[in-house]
């Protein structure tokens, strides 16, 4: 019901082949909308800062949130900063995932992140 409702409105939104512009009234009707319906929704995914949520959301490529809830409790305690991650190497992370599935994409899309952000941002201290 929630969700006929919800594609109710957004379909008045459309016209013939195209959809109107979202103005910030409607925007402000939409999200009414969503708050109104969804107003107890919380994510599936444990995390309990930005990094931890990175990681998650990468693992959930092609996965569940139940799997990648497992292997993140397993993860975090060890591995809950980016300096940590680094220092384990892609080989050793991707044996560590290997059950969330693709964990050679994922152990090479970590890299990649840890990379980065080792590159542009300066530490914190690894607590």
């Amino acid at each position: 019901m929630v969700r006929y409702k919800l594609y109710e409105f957004v379909l008045s939104q459309v016209r013939k082949e195209f959809i109107v512009r979202v103005t910030k009234a409607i925007k402000a009707e939409q999200l009414a909308l969503l708050e109104e319906h969804y107003f107890d929704a919380k994510p599936a995914l444990k995390y309990t800062n930005e990094f931890e949520l990175l990681v998650a959301v990468v693992l959930s490529a092609q996965c569940t949130d139940e799997r990648v809830n497992i292997v993140t409790k397993r993860l975090f305690p060890a591995l809950n900063h980016p300096a940590k991650m680094l220092e384990v190497g892609v080989t050793k992370l991707e044996a560590l995932i290997k059950d969330c599935g693709l964990y050679k994409s994922k152990g090479e899309e970590f890299d990649c992140h840890l990379s980065y952000i080792g590159r542009t941002i300066s530490w914190r201290s690894a607590t």
